[in-house]
């Protein structure tokens, strides 16, 4: 009786997605309502908003699509799927793929089926281990998880979360009919488009999840998290703090030029700027932290938004010196636009038991504070570099620079240190040789040698020690992205 009810619900769900002509996704009013409902996803509980931003993001490379939030787009693939199959939405950066499907630019989900029901990828004589090829059908999978409900587990049962796509067998016969009937109910509301009717049957599976679980899903953090995913907006940041930095920098290079004082309402823009930037990735680190249960420094999307965090910081504090003022909004306008690149995934996920010691914390806050602080200290030496070639004098002597040097050495053979002793406790072995462990020792020692001016008088030339500077922070490329990309390792996670 169980998997008569299932299977017909699912064909009923199936029947009036086919069916309906007129409406391509739900409202934004249901999307909102939708959205706040808890699921379990990568292995915590989330919000549905979250998994759709995550989803269309992944799919698109964007967290919208034509005037369609994240959330609706998600809501079209699960409800509408015959409407959204068509649809050139699939980004892919292979261009080969591309061609042995015939397509030039996005792709649709029938692009990779033949009319008969085939999947086509295999039979492009591509290798099916190729990263590419690995990516695309990744996002074909992902999209038929959508399709299936298979990723929508929003119903709480027994400490396990069940999707529209799981079997009902062990489940109490009452919980059977509701979670087999809910969401075709919902369905047939929204072809409907009876908005009452929504938000009722919604309130009714929030109520579900709330008797069921008890005090697991926490109201304040469903909120919280809500609210994140609608102040995440690191795409507009980056880009105002990037163009605000670089008119800052014009001008007070034609003020040096001219001889005059930097133009006040820039100073003003650059100074509300970096106060803005600083309490929103404040807001943000906060959010995000207490949303995933760890501190925000688990991927590289998480350090490179802390990076940022670091960087305005120390720009507040060195407020006076206008160069690192202005400097600083401009590196932490392009370590956010690292965190907008799709190469960086903004997920959050639970770590995994090796990752949830406190000297992992200590261990990559040391770290990514004296790589930021080498940042910094980089743009100004580019910086310092271009007023002498058009002023004929640089702006400061080494002094105050050296001691950031000095802080970030210092920073970075203690982040080394306390990751032995993490490395011990996780693996048995306090240095194992790992291409990153190299490459951070490399770089603690190439920067370390720029601190021994007096046996080494050469580095009290202005000019060398700028330039040492630029050619050393390749090394903190090679530690922080290189080595990930070209030699991998144990670090990759």
């Amino acid at each position: 009786m169980k998997k008569i009810i299932r299977n017909t619900s699912l064909f009923i769900l199936m029947f009036l997605s086919i069916n309906t002509l007129g409406q391509k996704t739900v409202s934004k009013q249901t999307a909102d309502a939708f959205s706040r409902l808890a699921v379990e996803y990568n292995g915590r509980i989330s919000t549905i908003g979250t998994l759709a931003r995550d989803f269309t993001q992944k799919i698109t490379g964007k967290t919208e699509y034509n005037n369609y939030n994240a959330v609706q787009v998600f809501c079209g693939w699960l409800f509408f799927p015959q409407d959204w199959e068509n649809e050139p939405m699939i980004h892919l950066k292979n261009k080969a793929i591309q061609k042995k499907l015939g397509v030039k630019n996005r792709l649709a989900l029938t692009d990779f089926f033949y009319p008969e029901g085939a999947y086509r990828l295999p039979y492009l004589g591509l290798e099916m281990t190729d990263k590419s090829v690995v990516e695309a059908d990744e996002k074909v999978n992902i999209i038929l998880d959508v399709q299936r409900g298979r990723c929508l587990k929003i119903f709480p049962y027994n400490n396990k979360w069940l999707s529209l796509d799981d079997r009902l067998e062990d489940v109490q016969s009452e919980d059977t009919i509701f979670i087999a009937n809910i969401i075709p109910l919902l369905a047939e509301q929204i072809y409907e488009g009876n908005e009452i009717e929504i938000q009722q049957i919604i309130t009714k599976i929030a109520k579900f999840q709330t008797q069921r679980v008890n005090s697991k899903i926490s109201v304040a953090k469903i909120k919280m998290e809500t609210a994140y995913n609608k102040l995440n907006i690191v795409d507009i940041i980056f880009k105002i703090n990037i163009i605000i930095a670089l008119i800052a920098f014009i001008d007070l290079m034609f003020a040096r030029i001219k001889s005059r004082k930097h133009n006040r309402i820039i100073k003003f823009l650059v100074a509300l700027t970096v106060i803005v930037s600083f309490l929103w990735l404040t807001v943000m680190l906060v959010f995000r932290g207490w949303i995933s249960g760890h501190l925000p420094m688990s991927n590289g999307y998480e350090t490179m938004m802390f990076s940022s965090w670091i960087i305005l910081l120390l720009s507040l504090i060195l407020h006076k010196q206008e160069v690192f003022f202005t400097g600083g909004l401009f590196i932490s306008g392009i370590a956010l636009l690292v965190c907008y690149l799709s190469g960086l995934n903004p997920q959050m996920t639970n770590l995994v038991p090796v990752l949830q010691s406190p000297l992992l914390s200590i261990h990559v806050s040391l770290i990514i504070i004296s790589y930021s602080l080498l940042a910094f200290l980089t743009f100004n030496s580019i910086i310092s570099l271009l007023l002498k070639v058009i002023t004929k004098e640089y702006i400061h002597d080494l002094k105050l620079t050296k001691t950031i040097l000095l802080i970030a050495v210092l920073l970075l053979g203690c982040g080394i240190f306390v990751g032995a002793i993490w490395a011990n406790n996780a693996w048995g072995r306090y240095w194992g040789w790992d291409p990153k462990e190299v490459w951070a020792l490399i770089t603690f020692l190439v920067y370390g040698i720029a601190l021994y001016d007096k046996r080494l008088p050469f580095f009290r030339e202005p000019f060398i020690f700028h330039i040492y500077m630029l050619l050393a922070f390749l090394t903190v490329l090679m530690t922080y992205f290189g080595v990930s990309i070209f030699l991998g390792g144990i670090h990759s996670y």
